[in-house]
């Protein structure tokens, strides 16, 4: 069976265990349908997932494989074990991920592009599959910049995909989860939880905690929120102004960087 065969397969097992988490554990009152808001994000992951496959020698791991034949990157210059290697370009490879999120907040053009994720009307495991597909562009060009950058091996290209895969749906699922033991993932992995804040309709709430695996650059950052003020229960996700149904569709949400600020 193909990566891409066992990509996908994992993809689904962690999304139907995740929305059978969210039915049998919801955190909060979902939306009484589900149907628009599935079926634009369901569109734009399978849009985002062709293009960059159409793409795919652009792609981190074609990069990776460049980075080792040619000795390209910090990685390969200092010739680091691999036991060494695959840990400290993931870790590094996550803060580059970090540093690119809070950019993405910070200029307003690219804000334009980014918002099309943060504008779904609720949030659940699907709105980890939401984003524009400028995004997913930039996404696999960045990615492939910090991949030759570090010089990372194929392995630890596979390891940090597999991580921001998982966590990316992990971070976005409306579960409720024990509080000891969200207190004590939020040391290893941005939680549902911590995310939620950073989906929040206050702007200075949606400008904290931009972690996509780890936690740690937001501590370390100062862009960490310990919760929402108006509290998970009754806080709105959403950005303001793109509160119109016609927006919130899926030709809406294509145009929604051509259109004015949320």
């Amino acid at each position: 069976m193909s990566q891409g065969s066992w990509s996908w397969m994992v993809l689904a097992g962690v999304f139907a265990g995740l929305v059978a988490a969210e039915v049998l554990w919801p955190r909060r009152q979902g939306p009484l349908s589900r149907f628009v808001r599935w079926t634009s994000n369901g569109v734009l992951f399978l849009v985002n997932g062709h293009l960059q496959s159409l793409l795919g020698v652009l792609g981190a791991g074609s990069m990776a494989l460049l980075a080792e034949q040619e000795g390209w990157g910090l990685f390969q210059l200092v010739q680091a074990p691999a036991w060494l290697a695959i840990p400290l370009c993931v870790a590094a490879a996550d803060l580059l991920f970090y540093a690119r999120h809070r950019l993405l907040h910070a200029f307003p053009l690219l804000w334009r592009i980014h918002q099309v994720h943060h504008d779904d009307s609720a949030m659940d495991a699907s709105t980890g599959f939401r984003f524009h597909p400028l995004e997913a562009v930039l996404e696999l060009l960045t990615s492939a910049g910090v991949v030759l950058l570090l010089g990372m091996p194929v392995v630890g290209v596979a390891v940090i995909q597999l991580l921001a895969l998982v966590v990316n749906l992990f971070q976005h699922t409306n579960v409720r989860l024990p509080g000891r033991l969200d207190h004590c993932l939020r040391y290893l992995v941005v939680t549902p939880d911590m995310h939620r804040v950073h989906h929040s309709v206050v702007r200075a709430e949606a400008d904290s905690n931009y972690g996509v695996v780890f936690p740690w650059w937001d501590y370390l950052f100062g862009s960490y929120r310990a919760r929402p003020a108006a509290g998970h229960a009754a806080m709105t996700v959403g950005v303001r102004g793109r509160e119109d149904p016609g927006d919130l569709a899926l030709f809406g949400l294509l145009l929604a960087p051509f259109r004015r600020l949320g």
